[in-house]
Order: C-alpha cells, then structure tokens, then sequence
C-alpha cells in the first residue's frame, strides 16, 4: 500500500506537469519521487493511535491517489499510460523494495542484537572458576555418593 501511493504520487505529478510525458527529466522526477512520498507516509502512519487508523488512513490515502491520478489520465490526457512508463515504474518498485528491505533487514538485525545482548554475553562468557566451586572426589567412591543423595532425595529413588 505505502509503495502505491507513492507510485500514484508520482504518476499524478507526470500526467499534471508541462510538456509530454515521454519527456526524460519528467520521468526522472516522478521515478525518484517516491522514495519520499513513501518515507513520507511511514512516518505519518506513526501518528495514529492504532493500527486499524493507519491502515485505514493509508487505504484512504491509496484510494485519493489513484484515483486523482485516473481522473487526470483521462481527462487532461486522454490516453492511456504506455509500456515504456509502466516499465519504468516497475523498475522504480523494485528497486525501492530493494533498499527498504535492505534497511530492514539492518535494523531489525541490529535490534535483536540490541534485544538479547544479555542472554548473547551469558552464552559467550565462560563461567568463572570462583562462581561454581565443584567437589571433586575419587571415582571409588561415587557409588557411596549416590546412595548418601538418594537417601538425602528419598523422592528419586524408585
């Protein structure tokens, strides 16, 4: 949805600027324009109290975009959008896809970091003589060992 509006966004802005729409810097401009709308419009959906307002704010918000982004289509225009800019926004969703999922991947790689550095040092830390000291004893005398804590533990033995 975010990446819609922002292709509707710059869609609207090429069919309403001057000149034709197969004009280079025209499909430039509305190519890396959505990188910031959709920036834009994550940030915004953080205003809202919950999420079913955010996702309805940005339903509503796709719905305006494309539809005002029709009207002039068809009214300013009159013609339909060709191959070549269809192709041209494919590529400028993919490649948005591409980066944002790649600044995803890096916070939420950095926040489990973040998340679990205690249990991370815990598990990488060897335990320290001095914390457990162990009783070490003969190997003669374990059976003697085990009888004296299955008497001490009268509830494990069977």
């Amino acid at each position: 949805m975010v990446s819609g509006l922002g292709i509707a966004a710059s869609r609207l802005l090429a069919c309403l600027t001057l000149g034709p729409l197969d004009v280079q810097n025209k499909f430039q401009v509305a190519m890396w324009l959505a990188l910031p709308v959709w920036i834009g419009v994550v940030s915004v959906s953080f205003v809202f109290r919950s999420g079913l307002r955010a996702w309805a704010w940005l339903g509503g918000a796709n719905l305006a975009g494309f539809a005002l982004f029709a009207l002039a289509r068809n009214f300013l225009l009159n013609n339909p959008m060709r191959s070549d800019v269809i192709r041209v926004y494919k590529t400028v969703h993919t490649w948005t896809g591409i980066v944002a999922g790649l600044a995803l991947f890096i916070a939420f790689y950095a926040g489990a970091i973040t998340m679990f550095k205690n249990t991370l040092d815990d598990w990488v830390t060897l335990p320290s003589p001095a914390s457990e000291p162990a009783q070490t004893f003969p190997l003669e005398q374990a059976p003697a060992v085990i009888e004296q804590t299955l008497a001490a533990h009268l509830a494990v033995r069977r």
